[in-house]
Formats: C-alpha cells, structure tokens, sequence
C-alpha cells in the first residue's frame, strides 16, 4: 500500500467499526482540503467495494446490490436511525 492516504481511510472505516468518532476526527483534521477530498474517494471506493463483496457472496446481483444501496441512502440505516 503506497498510498498514506488509502492507510489513513482504512483506519478512518477501523475507527467507524468501533465507534470511535474521535478517532476518525483527529485522523481528518491533519488533513488538507485536497488529502480530505482524495480520503473521501478513498472511503466512498471501500463502501462500494464491501457491499459489492457483501452482496456477491449473498447471492445478489449489481443491480440487487444497488437496489439495496438505494434502500439504505433513501431510508437511513445503522445506529444513528431508529
């Protein structure tokens, strides 16, 4: 991995898994405008990725998984809704 910036979105997703929002906070204020913007491709390409992953081994198809992406940004998902 030679990126320090794909390193810093995977322990940005590590610090989202434990719930470390401090964490992830003191990770993005080092940053500058453009490392924030190439960490958020960074974290957007990860999602993709592991529900594209996630969804496969479910059985589910591209346009499944996306249906279910869909449902998710539509409808809110995880700990902050419900």
């Amino acid at each position: 991995m030679d990126d320090p910036l794909l390193l810093t979105a995977d322990t940005a997703i590590s610090c989202a898994l434990e719930g470390d929002a401090r964490g992830i906070s003191l990770l993005l204020h080092q940053l500058d405008l453009d490392e924030t913007r190439h960490v958020s491709i960074c974290l957007a390409t990860r999602a993709a990725e592991a529900m594209h992953v996630t969804g496969a081994c479910a059985g589910l198809t591209q346009e499944q998984i996306a249906a279910v992406w869909d449902f998710i940004r539509t409808n809110g998902f995880g700990p902050d809704v419900g």
